[in-house]
């Protein structure tokens, strides 16, 4: 048989980085779908490969939207950037200024 106290700190910090993950979700989410009517589209590969989650990045939580997940779509950075053959078509990084914008301050921790 094991005996463990609860610790209210440790609830209340997880109770509130789940919290934080799910707002970072909510907003990674957002600039996902924004990313997917923004992008140019030839055969749907680069729409279809872009993807939202929440992780962690140098021990922080964090939303990520990213694209070309599972081989397709690798080019996205060709699109949005442009090359020196083409011009840019930015679809990820206003998507989500645009989402950090609109949910940024309103988390309310």
């Amino acid at each position: 048989m094991s005996n463990f106290r609860a610790n209210r700190r440790a609830e209340r910090e997880l109770a509130r980085g789940m919290k934080m993950a799910a707002w970072l979700g909510s907003i990674a989410d957002e600039a996902a779908a924004d990313a997917r009517t923004l992008v140019p589209v030839a055969s749907g590969d680069l729409r279809d490969s872009i993807r939202s989650s929440v992780g962690t990045h140098e021990g922080d939580i964090a939303g990520i939207v990213a694209y070309g997940v599972g081989g397709e779509g690798w080019y996205g950075n060709l699109v949005e950037y442009g090359t020196s053959r083409t011009t840019p078509h930015p679809f990820l990084f206003p998507a989500v200024l645009k989402a950090v914008a609109k949910r940024g301050g309103r988390m309310g921790l």
